[in-house]
């Protein structure tokens, strides 16, 4: 099957083995798997073939050689670039199986959209989801590469940063159902606009042959999608789905849930109403692989959020944190501060640089100093070269250049009866002060 996928030069031919896995990682290289040797940023993968060999594994796929492999019994087979080759067999596996990929994408709230379709999705059929953030041209072949009979539905992230991206998943994954979160500022400093961010995200829909878009009908950039191949789905429109009703607190949403006439009353365990979009779109889903509503509502009642992605921590002394520390744009932050402005007791933001946003970093920046500043009696702590720009807006917050000296100062602090929103991309690695305040808790 390899030879045929990627017509390669075969550089030897070991004997033949059932191949029982593939793999990138050569930890993870067990006897019979095939291994591609992937050449990264900081590691390439031929210089784990002895150790690949060594586990005894069947075929190896190299764009480089070394004389030394070929005293092995092992079949070496020659490419010009190996994650090409990883991606063509990942389609070619994709290919033999019939069974529907839902595709996720969106600015914010993909993964916490796609775990909540898989919840709901996995109480009727067995379902295979990209984990953690297997979610671009590495990760998505990696979670292809895991099916097998036993799954009856795909739920995948597609992640981008830049044009094309999500162009080249679709075609991969050929997916039946697609839906984009929103279209938002992350990653504007590489498509120079949010036209272009949408242009993007829509390149979800390339490889598709037919199915299902599902559109979020709040967004201005979505709700108007339209294709002579694909069935458009609006929640509001043709399901009568929508919510009325909503109330929010610091842990959890209230809301009636309006489907077909009827009336559902719904808590949501976790806070905002960006949550509310996502949950529509998985709700949207769920009805569309013939999910009973009581069975969705029940799956979303009982849903945790993703670590990072707006968790509550409790600590010590009266202490609450909200963790939104895995990725940062202007959409999520308006959500984090109107459930920070919730809190009763004394509140603090600590904000990190929001990154890849090229020319407009100044612009999105003052944006959200604009949008801090309408929270009352807020102490703010500034993180980042950019976000020093946001300090002549916010008079009585305190900067520092990098985490390590915001720490030096905190740890000087006693925090008590208070809620702490930490904020920003994850390079900016502010999950370190999430750490200092889970140590304080332990």
């Amino acid at each position: 099957m390899l030879i045929d996928v990627l017509k390669p030069q075969v550089i030897k031919r070991g004997r033949k083995k059932k191949i029982k896995n593939y793999q990138i990682d050569s930890r993870k290289v067990r006897k019979g798997d095939v291994f591609f040797a992937i050449i990264g940023k900081e590691k390439n993968g031929h210089d784990y073939i002895e150790e690949v060999i060594k586990k005894k594994a069947s075929v190896v796929i190299v764009s480089e050689m070394n004389e030394a492999w070929l005293k092995e019994d092992i079949t070496i087979l020659k490419v010009e670039d190996t994650t090409r080759a990883m991606l063509q067999v990942a389609h070619y596996l994709r290919k033999q199986y019939s069974i529907p990929i839902v595709a996720v994408t969106g600015s914010v709230g993909k993964t916490t959209t796609k775990e909540l379709i898989f919840q709901i999705l996995k109480t009727r059929y067995h379902v295979l989801k990209s984990p953690k953030n297997y979610n671009n041209r590495i990760g998505i072949p990696l979670t292809l590469f895991q099916l097998n009979d036993q799954y009856q539905i795909m739920v995948l992230e597609f992640g981008m940063n830049h044009a094309h991206e999500i162009e080249e998943l679709s075609y991969l994954c050929e997916p039946d159902v697609s839906l984009i979160t929103n279209i938002g500022t992350a990653h504007i400093g590489y498509l120079n606009g949010k036209k272009n961010i949408a242009k993007a995200k829509l390149e979800i829909l390339k490889g598709m042959k037919s199915g299902y878009f599902i559109q979020n009908p709040y967004d201005p950039y979505l709700k108007k999608v339209k294709s002579n191949t694909i069935e458009v789905i609006n929640p509001k429109k043709d399901y009568d789905l929508y919510f009325t009703n909503v109330q929010l607190f610091q842990t959890k949403t209230y809301a009636i849930l309006h489907y077909q006439k009827k009336k559902y009353s719904l808590m949501i365990p976790a806070p905002g109403k960006r949550m509310l979009e996502n949950v529509l779109l998985a709700v949207q889903v769920g009805l569309l692989f013939q999910i009973p509503i009581d069975t969705i509502i029940n799956v979303i009642e009982q849903y945790t959020l993703p670590e990072g992605r707006g968790t509550l921590m409790h600590c010590a002394n009266q202490v609450t944190v909200i963790n939104d520390t895995y990725n940062a744009s202007l959409e999520s932050l308006e959500n984090n501060l109107t459930l920070l402005s919730l809190a009763s007791n004394q509140k603090y933001l600590i904000f990190g640089d929001f990154l890849e946003l090229g020319k407009y970093a100044k612009k999105i920046h003052k944006q959200a100093a604009k949008m801090i500043r309408k929270v009352p009696d807020l102490n703010v702590i500034l993180i980042g070269k950019y976000s020093k720009t946001m300090k002549s807006y916010l008079r009585h917050s305190k900067w520092y250049l990098s985490v390590k000296e915001a720490l030096s100062d905190l740890r000087k602090t006693e925090f008590s009866d208070c809620t702490i929103l930490v904020k920003g991309s994850r390079k900016m690695n502010l999950d370190q002060i999430v750490d200092y305040f889970k140590k304080e808790k332990e």
